[in-house]
């Protein structure tokens, strides 16, 4: 199948310089940072929080999305309030996966009819294994062992 990845919006509360410049949206020039035209889309992964409520529960579960690419952030302002307003910065955003892997974590799974299947997103609740450092390191995403 011809899959182009799952389509959506990135909104964040500010523009992270580190962010656009790993992502080929800027660029430390002499005396500061540059705009610049982006020439490639680098595929990076995403990791996020949910605050949920479960049984009653204050619970968070913890995600990873994994082949992200997302286009210049579009910037709007406002500032009519006599209060500050909190202003978001939304990134076009295409996620891609990634292969999903046999048990070993090194050789790319294949089901039973001959497919291989891409892992767009990785998702832990707190009674899972290894969630307490979940977020600490890009994830190995492969079936269970048998």
């Amino acid at each position: 199948s011809d899959d182009k990845g799952k389509k959506g919006t990135l909104s964040v509360t500010n523009i992270e310089e580190e962010y656009e410049i790993a992502c080929g949206r800027s660029m430390e020039i002499d005396g500061g940072v540059a705009d610049i035209q982006q020439r490639s889309s680098i595929e990076h992964c995403i990791y996020y929080e949910i605050e949920a409520i479960r049984n009653g529960q204050n619970i968070t579960i913890k995600v990873w999305m994994f082949g992200c690419i997302t286009g210049k952030a579009n910037e709007s302002y406002q500032q009519t309030k006599e209060d500050p307003t909190i202003n978001t910065y939304d990134y076009p955003l295409t996620v891609l996966g990634t292969p999903l892997l046999q048990s070993n974590g090194t050789d790319i799974y294949v089901d039973a009819n001959g497919n291989t299947l891409k892992a767009p997103r990785y998702t832990k609740y707190p009674e899972d294994a290894g969630y307490a450092t979940f977020g600490d390191a890009v994830p190995v995403v492969k079936v269970k062992a048998a």
